[in-house]
């Protein structure tokens, strides 16, 4: 789940639940894909191995992917996770998040304006491969469409 050959065992309790967490060695970066529909207990557990793992592997950035994800919580919810999320990542840190623009705009704005409020450098995605190179690259990069940047 954390990365490969690196096992995180203070997971192991966490009930099966379909989110999956991965360290992406070529971008130095953690990502979390959630699929299907997504409550408050998920989004909770899913943070918490995002942040693990990223410190675990000293990653330059994390990425949530909901494209496949139908998210079911409140924004009260979403707010104070992403809170807990920065908090967990650090100020280094860079947080990209992958969504569909269509019906998933009001989730993503939420993240990206709780997370840059945190101090957080910020990124939203509607393209995996975007943000995984542009959590990769230490540099800002010109971002096309809505592909954009905090």
């Amino acid at each position: 789940m954390c990365s490969p050959g690196w096992p995180c065992p203070s997971l192991q309790k966490v009930p099966l639940m379909p989110f999956a967490v991965t360290h992406d060695s070529d971008h130095d970066v953690a990502v979390l894909t959630h699929t299907g529909p997504v409550d408050e207990p998920e989004m909770r557990a899913s943070r918490v191995a995002l942040a693990v793992c990223a410190g675990r592997n000293a990653c330059r950035g994390a990425i949530i992917d909901i494209r496949d994800a139908q998210i079911q919580t409140e924004p009260v919810d979403i707010i104070a996770n992403v809170e807990g999320l920065t908090r967990d990542l650090g100020p280094m840190v860079r947080l990209a998040f992958v969504s569909r623009e269509a019906d998933q705009s009001v989730v993503a704005m939420i993240v990206a304006t709780v997370a840059f409020s945190s101090g957080t450098k910020v990124g939203e995605f509607a393209d995996l491969d975007a943000a995984l190179n542009w959590v990769g690259n230490r540099r800002d990069t010109v971002l096309g469409n809505r592909d954009r940047s905090i």
